[in-house]
């Protein structure tokens, strides 16, 4: 869809990108909630799971486990919090936030972090595509 901003990031921000399949991709969040932040979104545009053939939800699905597995390998991390808030995206492609906590941190701190701290971060490219290198 040509108005989406997730469909034009997986067109025009291939450097955050740095792990895909046939049906989906994982991209560096661009407002991310922490260091290692990360989007897995299905290459078709659709709004809900739903929307997807059984093939491609297993692709999508199998996209975040390699992608949980990499961000545990390279930043040491315990828990990984998958989100997707079907009423509260700001975007209208379905996407699975992974937001990895440290091994000392629940769900809960997390929760109460955002709750303190501004939801959008200012993130370099540079940033954004030393990470996206770090995972590929």
């Amino acid at each position: 869809m040509e108005n989406c901003q997730l469909c034009q990031a997986y067109k025009n921000e291939k450097s955050r990108i740095f792990m895909e399949n046939e049906h989906a991709f994982a991209i560096i969040a661009k407002w991310p909630l922490n260091e290692g932040h990360s989007m897995v979104l299905p290459k078709k545009h659709v709004k809900d799971l739903s929307e997807l053939p059984s093939e491609e939800i297993k692709a999508v699905m199998e996209l975040c486990e390699k992608v949980v597995a990499k961000i545990d390998e390279k930043l040491d991390k315990s828990t990984i919090t998958m989100l997707n808030s079907k009423g509260c995206r700001t975007q209208e492609h379905l996407h699975f936030q992974l937001a990895p906590l440290k091994k000392e941190i629940g769900v809960r701190d997390l929760v109460n972090a955002l709750e303190k701290n501004s939801l959008y971060p200012e993130v370099s490219d540079e940033q954004m595509n030393k990470l996206a290198d770090q995972f590929k």
